[in-house]
């Protein structure tokens, strides 16, 4: 009766060492496709900030500026005949 216990016992144990291990494996797993997920995020931020940067620059300010008065005008002129 004692070894059944003690066989008990360490079938037991190993089952337990089993189910951690695929729990770790798992959250490996998650913390890959995490880490992936936070590169993307961090590239797409990181994209935004440079085209927002790129807007702001003098060239493309004035650009627009022209652009906004070209499309007055020629609403104002299509408007006045």
């Amino acid at each position: 009766m004692n070894f059944s216990l003690k066989g008990t016992r360490e079938r037991k144990l190993e089952l337990k060492k089993l189910r951690e291990q695929d729990e770790e494996e798992r959250k490996k797993v998650l913390d890959i496709e995490e880490e992936k997920l936070a590169a993307e995020r961090r590239r797409e931020q990181i994209e935004k900030a440079k085209q927002l940067q790129y807007y702001e620059t003098d060239r493309v300010r004035t650009f627009h500026v022209k652009f906004l008065y070209f499309l007055l005008f020629k609403v104002s002129f299509y408007t006045f005949f």
